[in-house]
């Protein structure tokens, strides 16, 4: 029995193992130094640590952008879509608002009651 053939195979087994390792490691090095450029969903949510819905950011039914956001007590305080732009007071009451339309954009403000005297502060026609 020729016992330099079998340990030419096996030097070759163990060779081939310890490359196949080797380069597993080196791939797995390189893949954590290229970041993903990419990452695409429909919506995003944000949530605080107990698990409450903060903030959406996604495309709607009607294929419209939007991004809102909500204060500690869930009630709405920031809005940004492609119809404008909204604020809101820590109870939840409209403050401010730059509308955006085919026609005109006009910004508006509330007082703190929430009421508004029908007037822009400023528009654009």
């Amino acid at each position: 029995m020729n016992t330099t053939c079998g340990m030419t195979n096996t030097r070759s087994t163990l060779l081939l193992m310890l490359l196949s390792l080797a380069m597993g490691y080196v791939g797995g090095q390189l893949r954590q130094l290229s970041p993903q450029h990419v990452v695409s969903a429909q919506r995003f949510e944000i949530v605080d640590k107990q698990g409450n819905l903060r903030g959406v950011f996604g495309v709607s039914n009607s294929n419209t952008v939007s991004l809102s956001m909500s204060n500690d007590k869930h009630l709405p305080s920031v809005s940004l879509s492609d119809q404008g732009f909204f604020l809101s007071d820590a109870a939840g009451r409209l403050r401010a608002m730059i509308d955006i339309s085919e026609k005109e954009t006009q910004f508006t403000l509330w007082n703190p009651t929430g009421k508004n005297s029908g007037k822009s502060v400023f528009r654009v026609p």
